[in-house]
């Protein structure tokens, strides 16, 4: 099946920080101003840059990432044409019939991890946790 490329809309600041790809990033945005396309294009890039990698995401708790900042940007992944069991797996280890590459280091726990074709993955990360 060919079909056209998807064309891909950013708004101006989403099009800046995906442009310039800022190795740290703080952004006080509002609701609705897509932070989920943000935070999708800098995940997609560091998987897509460093295969095999363990990526962080550091969020106030795991259940609101889960709930609310994690399922924005895998939407996007999503319209990107990456698909969920096929190139990502959410919250349990990639089973042996994927073939997917290993990643440099195992984590001890896939309970909170995306874990991505290309052996990268992304630890949820809690600020509500001590120790």
């Amino acid at each position: 099946m060919t079909g056209q490329p998807k064309k891909l809309f950013f708004n101006d600041v989403q099009s800046r920080v995906l442009q310039l790809m800022p190795h740290d990033l703080v952004c006080e945005w509002g609701r609705g101003t897509g932070k989920g396309v943000v935070e999708a294009g800098r995940i997609l890039y560091a998987v897509q840059h460093m295969p095999g990698s363990c990526l962080a995401m550091v969020a106030p708790s795991v259940k609101r990432c889960q709930t609310n900042i994690l399922p924005s940007a895998l939407v996007h992944l999503e319209e990107w044409g990456y698909k969920r069991d096929v190139h990502y797996i959410v919250g349990k280890k990639p089973w042996k019939a994927l073939h997917w590459k290993d990643p440099h280091f195992q984590p001890m726990n896939w309970e909170n991890t995306v874990a991505f074709y290309n052996g990268a993955y992304l630890n949820i990360i809690s600020q509500d946790r001590c120790g």
